[in-house]
């Protein structure tokens, strides 16, 4: 049990007598209460002591730059004079790599000020197919973990992040189960350990194997939130006509014990909590949208608020901090989704001004995307199919690819018609130059072998790949390049 007071954003008051603590949170110091080993006490705030590589603003020892005087300055490796600059007065909302905030001000509260604000969503096209997906969650090690429900068997799926950052491989199957279908799941940071929904009960999955339902004390549990060290479990628990979020913490048995209500004064129906890996924010959505949560007392959470920038139909939300990305399902037919509940993509700000941007892909001489991460260029000169995907790699895109009918305008409106586009049909299926899933298409049920064009009709058709010499169109893809936050 921790001795304390929790006051939000990585922070804990300590007791006097409580000299243990997790690495990365902070302790307010005074007298009779020390800091913690490897910390000495900067303005009533226990901090690391480390070597700076400039001001201390960063690392935050204690012995540098301190308001502007010399202070005998230890283990520091800029000039400890009497010039020294003063402290910021303002919180940098920009999180460090570990997720968590800095106190630049040595106020003893983080990101003071800052707010929470997305970039520009984007569906996650490499792990679709013809079926439903629900619960994405990431792992410290990148993996992509998600239900999926469809023709292609329910159960629980995982796509690994290439080295690229913004593609995924191909998802496989990391469990399937049989008698009954997995609404939802939710796994740890380690991911060892899930916890899936099978109608209305929450069960372990231990080396494969579902276990019973868990006894949460309430009459129906859906949407599980592990948190990263699996110590505690957000669920949307049920009472009567009553939905509500609720929190439950380990037992000595490995289970779960009854959940507890997260915000007891809501009159709202609440559901899909969405733990944040690093435990410090708790989003959800309720009847009016979605709603954030900062953790504040003991290991409870404040009164929620709400929070915009998401389609009225997203939900599921998984924040990473790390990577200050969210992932979630969005349910529906809304423009560039290539099918319903599908997964996408958003980058996560923390800001003062409400900036979330990126500077939209260079296209000068084509067509860009509304979204600013597509621009598609078309060349008149007649060549082959191989001719025109070798063009178009070697100036750093590919043949277009195709998967919405949003996509196919802009494209209908770029092209010199008839036109190369990146797909083919042979003994295998339909398939895109990207290994992209092949979600969006035009032709015949049955057509013969050949490489896809679009035709002057609107439709598309196999053509001859070497025989035929038409126009191409290329695209560049600029999937959003996280940028420092705003000021």
């Amino acid at each position: 049990m921790k001795l304390g007071r929790w006051l939000g954003a990585g922070l804990w008051l300590v007791v006097a007598g409580c000299d243990v603590a997790p690495d990365d949170m902070q302790f307010l110091c005074s007298d009779g209460i020390t800091c913690p080993d490897g910390q000495t006490c900067v303005v009533g705030v226990c901090r690391d002591v480390l070597v700076d590589a400039a001001i201390d603003v960063v690392e935050i020892d204690g012995s540098m730059d301190a308001g502007g005087s010399e202070d005998g300055g230890v283990e520091d490796a800029a000039v400890d004079a009497p010039t020294d600059a003063p402290l910021p007065t303002d919180e940098v909302c920009a999180p460090d790599p570990t997720g968590h905030g800095v106190d630049e001000d040595l106020d003893g509260l983080i990101d003071e000020g800052c707010v929470y604000r997305f970039g520009t969503p984007h569906p996650v096209t490499d792990i679709h197919g013809p079926n439903l997906h629900f619960s994405p969650e990431l792992t410290d090690d990148g993996l992509l973990y998600f239900v999926r429900a469809g023709s292609e068997g329910n159960g629980i799926w995982r796509s690994e992040r290439l080295s690229d950052f913004e593609k995924f491989r191909a998802p496989s199957l990391e469990f399937g189960f049989g008698g009954g279908l997995i609404d939802s799941m939710s796994v740890t940071g380690d991911g060892s350990e899930f916890v899936v929904q099978i109608g209305g009960q929450l069960r372990q999955v231990v080396e494969g194997t579902i276990e019973p339902g868990l006894a949460l004390g309430v009459e129906a549990a859906y949407h599980p939130s592990l948190s990263r060290d699996g110590t505690e479990l957000y669920f949307a628990g049920e009472v009567g006509a009553d939905r509500r979020i609720y929190r439950s913490q380990r037992i000595t048995d490995g289970s779960f014990g009854p959940g507890v209500r997260v915000f007891p004064e809501s009159t709202e129906r609440e559901e899909f909590p969405s733990l944040s890996r690093d435990g410090s924010t708790l989003w959800y959505t309720s009847a009016a949208g979605m709603r954030i949560a900062v953790r504040a007392e003991g290991e409870m959470f404040t009164t929620s608020l709400p929070f915009e920038g998401l389609p009225v139909a997203a939900a599921q939300p998984f924040y990473h901090p790390p990577t200050r990305e969210m992932f979630y399902v969005q349910r529906g037919a809304v423009e560039w989704s290539p099918t319903d509940h599908s997964i996408w993509r958003v980058q996560v700000c923390r800001t003062r001004t409400g900036a979330c941007e990126v500077d939209p892909i260079p296209c000068e001489s084509g067509n860009r995307s509304d979204n600013g991460n597509h621009c598609y260029e078309s060349t008149a000169d007649p060549t082959s199919f191989s001719a025109a995907a070798a063009r178009c790699l070697s100036e750093g895109g590919h043949l277009v690819t195709i998967h919405s009918a949003e996509e196919e305008n802009i494209v209908n409106r770029t092209a010199t018609l008839p036109t190369w586009i990146g797909g083919s049909r042979g003994p295998g299926g339909n398939e895109w130059v990207t290994m992209e899933p092949f979600l969006f298409s035009r032709i015949d049920r049955a057509p013969p072998d050949g490489c896809l064009a679009l035709n002057a009709i609107g439709g598309w058709a196999p053509l001859d790949c070497e025989g035929t010499r038409i126009a191409s169109v290329c695209e560049w893809d600029r999937w959003p390049v996280w940028v420092d936050d705003a000021p």
